[in-house]
């Protein structure tokens, strides 16, 4: 039975995944988000059988049906990547709305993501229902959570600011060329979520990954000293894996004499 609920979610969280990846490309163009999929080489409306997630780039072998050009790889990776995250969340037993609540917030960050990393943008969209997911998690998690929250909404918000502040000190410092203003969003709403100590470390481990592969490119050659690195993926990516092991970062922090 653990199995076959791994399976629902997975099958649930692709389909999720199908949808973000409207968000994605949609909101980025300020396009609506309703309306039939379409190629984005020959703009031909996709027929219901190309709309299975993940089985249809699978099936078609990773081409449009009608064009026969490639169909950009970051579609079923989004699919592939939401359905793991959504059997993870059910693997943590935190009940019925605590899950429907850290799937949004997983959903979101996913959404963030891809789309600071294809287009060097964050929908405000995004990031209002970033908070609002936040907001109701916070309330629903008040006696019991993974994350060490405080005890007041109040406190919430102050995390927000305290967090954002070296986010927006770097923003006025590169004059926009370093940091966007909707890292600083993020960088709000991840203080408002986690909390002051846990939101610094997030923010730490950000800037650390970031570093790391920012020299790897430039040393590869994919990028130049004045490229610029969106830095909300890194932001995500610690969030998600201080989500899903918190305690084991925590013990690498100790290990470096940080905490």
């Amino acid at each position: 039975m653990l199995y076959w609920g791994w399976f629902i979610y997975f099958i649930l969280g692709i389909s999720v995944g199908s949808f973000l990846n409207v968000l994605i490309d949609r909101l980025a163009y300020g396009q609506s988000i309703l309306g039939r999929s379409y190629c984005d080489k020959c703009k031909r409306k996709l027929s219901w059988q190309d709309l299975f997630p993940l089985f249809s780039f699978l099936f078609l072998q990773g081409k449009c049906r009608y064009c026969r050009k490639k169909i950009s790889f970051y579609y079923p990776l989004v699919e592939l990547i939401t359905g793991i995250f959504f059997v993870f969340v059910s693997s943590l037993g935190l009940g019925l709305l605590k899950t429907f609540l850290l799937l949004g917030i997983v959903s979101l960050f996913i959404v963030i993501f891809f789309t600071d990393l294809k287009y060097m943008l964050i929908p405000d969209e995004i990031q209002v229902l970033l908070l609002i997911f936040s907001f109701f998690y916070r309330l629903e998690c008040s006696s019991f959570c993974l994350f060490e929250f405080g005890k007041t909404l109040f406190a919430s918000f102050f995390g927000g600011i305290i967090v954002s502040l070296p986010l927006v000190f770097l923003f006025f410092l590169t004059r926009e060329k370093g940091i966007g203003f909707g890292d600083v969003k993020l960088g709000f709403n991840i203080g408002f979520l986690f909390g002051i100590k846990a939101g610094f470390f997030v923010l730490y481990i950000s800037f650390l990954i970031g570093g790391a592969v920012s020299v790897l490119l430039l040393l590869l050659k994919r990028k130049r000293l004045k490229s610029k690195v969106p830095f909300g993926p890194f932001l995500v990516f610690s969030s998600l894996v201080f989500i899903f092991f918190p305690q084991d970062l925590y013990f690498l922090l100790k290990i470096f004499f940080i905490l």
